[in-house]
This record gives C-alpha cells, structure tokens and sequence, in this order.
C-alpha cells in the first residue's frame, strides 16, 4: 500500500506514543522520558524507554526500536498499512481515498470485498449449522465433546452438500462473479462450471490477529479426501503465514505459545483453559511461522501428535523455532494420540501439570536418539555419541554446551574432556564451513559481513548530520549517501540530505515512518535513540573525519575485490585509497 507522507505523519502525530505504549506497557516516569518492561520479549528488569519528546521507543535488552507505527507493526503482528489503519482506526481518522495510488486504490479495495465476502460466508456457514441442514455436524461436534459457547466463540459452521449454495447467497449479497473467483471461495470446473469449493463440511474460519475472516478450514463429513482443506493463497491470506486461533492466543495472559497439530486439538486446548494454544494451517510449520510467533513470544511447548509422522514434525518444528532464536519445550503425550483425546481421559488439569513441567527440546532429541542406541554396545554407545555432539555444537550458548556435556559423560561412561575436545572440533568446522566455504547456503561473501565498527561509523555521522545543518553543508560535496554500505543507511541519508536542501525541519519519528519493514525502522530508530555526547567542536571534527575516511575507504576496499583481474582499477583505486586517508574535512572555520 502505498499513502502520502502527510497523511502517515497525521496518524502517527495523533497517536502520542506514551499513550499508546501505556495501553500495552505499565510505563512509570523516569527523567524526561518513561520506562517499564519490555513487552517483546521477557525482561526481569525494566529495560524498556520511551521518550515522549522524540516519539521513540528503545529497548536495552532486546534492541527493539522504533515509532508508534513501529510498535503495532511488533506488537500486533500487522504490516506497515495495516499498523497505519489500526492507528488511523484508534483515533477515528479517516484516511483519504486519494492518498492511494490507482493499483494500491485497487487491492485496498479488493482485500475489503474479500473480508467482506469471508465474513458474510462465515455467517452463512455459521446459520447452516445451527439449522435442519446441520444435524449430522451438530451431532459430530456433539460427539467430539465441542460445546456451544466453543462453536459460538471460533465461529464454526457448515457448508452445505450442494454445488452452488453459498454462490447463490453471496450474489444474492450484491458480490460479483469475479469477486468471488479471486475470493477462494469457489472453484472453477473442468466443464468451466463456477461451483463453491467447501461442500458438506464442518467449517472453521480463519481470522487474523485482528479479528478479521480472511479464509476456512473445513472438514468433510464423509469419506471424502482430502479430509481437511484450506483455503487457497488469496490477496488477504496466506495459510505460510498465519496461525490458527493466534487471534485468541496473543491475549493469553500466559508466557509462551503451545503449538499444536489441527483446528479441533486447537479448539478442545482453549475449551480446557488452555487459550494459548495455536495451530499452522494444514501446513508444515516453517520459518514464517516462526517469525509470526516472535511478535508475541519468545518461548514455545510443542505438542503433537505421539505418532512417527508427529514425532518427524516435532524435530522439524524444534529446528524452525531454534533458528529464530525461540526457545522450545516438547510435551511427548503418553496413553492418547492428541491433546484432543488426552483432555477426554484425564481431564485438563492433568495436561497442566505436564505442560508445566514439559521437557525442554534438547533433553528431547537426546532421549529420542538414546531410546534407538544400545548403550551396552561400545560402538552404538560411541556413535550415540557422535550423533548427540552434533545437537549440543548448534546450541552457541557454552554454559549449555558444558552442562549436557556433562550429562551425556554420565550416561555414555565417556569423560567430559574428550566429549568436549569432539564438539571443539564440530565447532571450529562449522565456523569455517561458514566464513570460507561459499558452496553453502548460509555463505556470506566477505565485503557483505556486517563490521559494528564500520555501522558505528555509518550510525554516528547520520546522527551528526542530521542535527547539524552547518556540518551537513560542510560534509555533503566529500561523502555520497551511496557510500553508505548498507542499503537502509543509504536511503536515510540521501532523504536527510534533500531535507536539508529543502531547508525542512528533520524529526526522528517521521523519518523511522518512511521506512515499512520492522528491520528497516528498527536500524533507523537505533540512530536516533542513540545519546551522544556533546563533545567541543575540535573534537566532533577529528570524529567526522575518522568515521568519512573509514567508509570511504570501506567502498575502496569493496572495489578492489571487485576488480581483481584490472590492474590498472586496482592501482588507480589504490592511488584514491592514498588520497581518502590525507583528507581533512575543516568544519570550524579560523
């Protein structure tokens, strides 16, 4: 989506940042600003400020960063138009329809009509239900031990065993064919016939964080296959990247998420109390996924199913989540295959006491790998070995590393030290594999490697520049903002660059909201949150020249590995090297 500047700074501008943090966030005053714990991740200490003077948010444990508009986009998981419209939405602003540009104009719209479409299919299927037509799925639910007030509360439904039931209703609702094929509502024939794509099945709409339908499940009530469909990918869902119930879930007053296989294990977990309990969407859990639940948690107990296929997707779910850097706990249920049938035999408060007392995912892979060794066996007790070294070398955390090394010496008889001396090895191959091997896919080239000194660098001068317009004038003809490295510093600059040149006035705030993506305006508000000191000119001017001649020469070294074979761009590159180090830029005169 695509919104003019004015209307984005109105919205934000009518959104005082204090305000809107302290409806999530217990903020008390500290100094000119206000602090309170962080709400994205766990914080034993309030590490979390906000400065009501710059409109910015920081957070000295996590490094969360950024503007009102930055802190919906984390919080309730929105992307930037959306944060935009929620914040416009909070203080009943309406936002122009001539602030769209025609093809954005056009989606807008088209995502709406669908919203609109889902949400009175939702009712439809919700009314077939609860009718003569929705015995047998009343009957199944009944079975299923699903109450009332649960269908009522997840919206469940039925979609009738008729080819074109809920297109007759929807064009009765005034909605347009070609509306309704972009709708994933219907599917189109071999013969070309238009029919609904959802027939005779239990139907459980799929809303977004804000409460919104943006698609359905649905389950058949015979014996036809698939036995559950989705939705397909529409302008307004994506089942990659959406999590059943999340909507219910990030309410939740508890710490983590538990993550669980299908919508009716979802559904009987929050019947039970459990109302953090959320589900991919008859998809495998993936990175998406993972990224979705950072917003909300950093923290996760995985509870699937007790079957190879459960047990397959667990290991994959510890490894998506371990990537994102979440921790994880797996619940192993014994005596039931789902939470589902384990909360019908023994009751909720059973299943809370174990998710309370889940094993954490590493004591999980070990267990696994040693139920499948013969520890009295010498070579499967070293191979056992081996294998769980391989699981410790990913951890990066060497207090943890060292603690099941000691465990695994306890088990195996093998001593700590040649435990230890294996994963060093692991260790030091991996590090190599990564910085030297570029066959693999984590490779990252040398001149692409983040150097802190060089962002420092980068991060510092914006700062000043911003700041200062007579500094600006003065460093402007000696340093590009394509010299920059790093994208998003190239792109703030050059617009602090016209703002000067415009003579404008230069707001943190305003510029964290020219940016959309939560990296973006994180690496932005970083900048300004920083607090330098105000350093004598003299010294400001020595600084400046450091940090010009370091970036300068950082491009330099870029283009030399670039041309390696041209020795004539080398030696003339190297010439322009020679000369970046006697620069003396002069930013006091006399």
């Amino acid at each position: 989506m695509r919104l003019s500047q004015d209307v984005i700074e109105d919205i934000r501008t009518g959104n005082d940042i204090v305000n809107l943090i302290s409806s999530y966030v217990v903020l008390n005053k500290r100094g000119q600003g206000y602090v309170g714990s962080c709400p994205f991740h766990n914080d034993s200490t309030p590490s979390f400020s906000v400065s009501p003077d710059k409109q910015l948010y920081h957070c000295f444990g996590c490094g969360a960063s950024g503007n009102a508009i930055s802190f919906v986009m984390a919080k309730e998981n929105l992307d930037f138009f959306s944060a935009v419209k929620f914040l416009a939405d909070r203080i009943n602003y309406t936002i122009p329809e001539n602030s769209f540009d025609p093809k954005a104009k056009y989606i807008q719209n088209l995502k709406k009509e669908i919203i609109s479409m889902n949400t009175i299919a939702a009712r439809f299927y919700y009314d077939n239900l609860n009718s003569e037509f929705g015995q047998a799925a009343r009957e199944y639910l009944d079975n299923r031990k699903i109450l009332e007030k649960t269908r009522k509360h997840f919206g469940l439904g039925y979609a009738l065993n008729r080819k074109n039931s809920l297109i007759e209703h929807l064009t009765q609702n005034g909605f347009d064919l070609d509306i309704l094929k972009e709708s994933g509502l219907v599917i189109e024939t071999k013969k070309g016939d238009i029919i609904d794509k959802f027939r005779n099945r239990i139907m459980f709409p799929i809303f977004d964080i804000m409460g919104k339908v943006i698609g359905f499940g649905g389950r058949v009530m015979d014996d036809g296959m698939p036995k559950y469909l989705n939705s397909p990918l529409t302008p307004v869902f994506d089942k990659s990247k959406n999590l059943y119930a999340l909507n219910f879930a990030r309410k939740s007053k508890a710490n983590d998420l538990i993550l669980v296989e299908g919508y009716l294990d979802t559904i009987s977990m929050h019947q039970a109390g459990f109302t953090n309990a959320v589900a991919s969407l008859g998809t495998a859990f993936n990175t998406n996924h993972a990224s979705v639940i950072r917003k909300y948690t950093n923290s996760v107990t995985i509870l699937f199913d007790s079957d190879e296929a459960g047990v397959k997707a667990t290991l994959r779910a510890i490894d998506v989540l371990s990537t994102a850097g979440l921790k994880s706990k797996v619940l192993t249920l014994k005596d039931a295959k789902d939470p589902d049938e384990f909360i019908k035999k023994f009751g909720a408060e059973k299943l809370f006491n174990l998710v309370k007392n889940s094993d954490n995912s590493i004591n999980y892979r070990v267990n696994l790998l040693k139920s499948k060794y013969n520890l009295d066996n010498t070579d499967e007790k070293v191979e056992f070995t081996y294998e769980v070294s391989k699981i410790l070398a990913d951890l990066g955390d060497r207090v943890l590393i060292d603690a099941y090394a000691g465990e695994v010496s306890k088990i195996t008889g093998i001593s700590e030290e040649a435990i230890k001396s294996h994963l060093d090895k692991i260790s030091t191959t991996k590090i190599n594999d990564l910085a030297f091997d570029n066959t693999k896919k984590n490779y990252i080239p040398k001149d692409k490697r983040m150097d802190k000194g060089l962002i420092n660098s980068v991060k510092s001068l914006i700062y000043i520049i911003s700041f200062n317009r007579d500094i600006y004038l003065k460093i402007k003809n000696y340093l590009s903002p394509d010299e920059m490295i790093y994208d998003v510093y190239k792109n703030l600059l050059d617009i602090i660059y016209k703002l000067h040149d415009k003579n404008e006035n230069i707001n943190p705030a305003d510029l964290v909201s020219m940016f959309e993506t939560q990296e973006e305006q994180n690496a932005v508000s970083e900048i300004f949150n920083t607090v330098l000191e105000q350093e004598d000119l003299k010294l400001t001017e020595k600084a400046v020249n450091e940090q010009i001649k370091r970036i300068k020469i950082r491009n330099i070294e870029i283009k030399i590995q670039n041309s390696k074979n041209d020795v004539n761009q080398t030696t003339l590159l190297l010439k322009e090297k020679e000369n970046i180090n006697k620069l003396n830029i002069t930013l006091i005169d006399g």
